[in-house]
C-alpha cells in the first residue's frame, strides 16, 4: 500500500495528461482484480460451507457466468439445457427467472 501511496504523490506533482489517465487506468485495474478476488473469496466460502455442513444432505451449486455472452444468450437455449442435465422444475424457474429479469 505505501508504493501505491507514492505512486499516487508522484502522480499529484505531474501535470501530464497521459499520466493522469494511466492512474486512471490503473486504479480500474486494480477495482477490477479485488472485484474478482471477493468473488472468488465468497465462492469459495459457499463451497466450504456446503462441504462441511453437519447433516450431509446433498448440495449442488450452479455458476452461471453470462456477463460476457449476456447479449448473445438464447434464455431458451439456457431453459432447454438445463431441462437436458435433468434439473428440477423448481430449480429452473427460480434460474429462468433470475437471468431473464437480470440488467447489466
Amino acid at each position: 500500500m505505501r508504493s501505491l501511496h507514492n505512486i499516487q504523490k508522484a502522480l499529484d506533482h505531474s501535470d501530464s495528461s497521459h499520466l493522469a489517465q494511466k492512474e486512471i487506468d490503473i486504479h480500474d485495474e486494480l477495482e477490477n482484480m479485488l472485484n474478482h478476488e471477493e468473488l472468488l473469496w465468497r465462492q469459495k466460502k459457499v463451497i466450504h460451507s456446503m462441504r462441511c455442513k453437519h447433516n450431509r444432505r446433498n448440495w449442488m451449486a450452479i455458476k452461471l457466468d453470462l456477463e460476457k455472452a449476456y447479449d448473445r444468450v438464447s434464455w431458451g437455449f439456457i431453459g432447454v439445457s438445463l431441462v437436458a442435465v435433468a434439473i428440477l422444475e423448481f430449480l429452473r424457474k427460480v434460474t429462468m427467472s433470475a437471468i431473464s429479469s437480470f440488467s447489466m
